[in-house]
């Protein structure tokens, strides 16, 4: 059940581009972390998107007002993505934010990718701790938030 926070420059995605990048991203999130893909997981998994003014990205220090400047910090429970799979899910929201964003083609991707691990008793929802194993194998009857 990653918790995500998509950050990026003005302009950088169309509204439609930027529900089909969440959409990508939750999707990938959840199989890499291998969580069903049911309605239920689907919904404790968040993505908070938030478009900043290009004047107040900063490049090397200065404010270049610049595009396609993308920030994607991942929090996910300690031990769901072992080394491959956290190089696999940077790969994957790197190139869907490609797909989808509207970036200069003659640079590198100007994609950031933060994957920050949180142990289990460090990690609550609507008042308790999370299990990996249930979020894993959760009850079938689990209607989603």
């Amino acid at each position: 059940m990653p918790l995500m926070y998509l950050s990026y420059t003005e302009g950088t995605f169309t509204p439609d581009a930027l529900n089909q990048v969440v959409d990508q991203i939750t999707r990938d999130g959840i199989s890499l972390e291998k969580l069903p893909l049911t309605p239920w997981v689907h919904s404790t998994t968040w993505v908070f998107a938030r478009e900043y003014p290009r004047a107040q990205v900063f490049h090397g220090g200065k404010s270049t007002g610049a595009r396609g400047f993308v920030a994607l910090d991942i929090n996910v429970i300690q031990g769901g993505y072992s080394a491959a799979t956290k190089q696999e899910l940077i790969k994957r929201v790197t190139d869907t934010v490609g797909k989808y964003g509207d970036l200069p083609t003659d640079e590198p991707r100007r994609v950031y990718v933060i994957i920050r691990e949180v142990a289990e008793s460090n990690w609550g929802f609507d008042g308790q701790t999370i299990d990996l194993e249930m979020l894993r194998n959760p009850p079938e009857d689990l209607k989603p938030l």
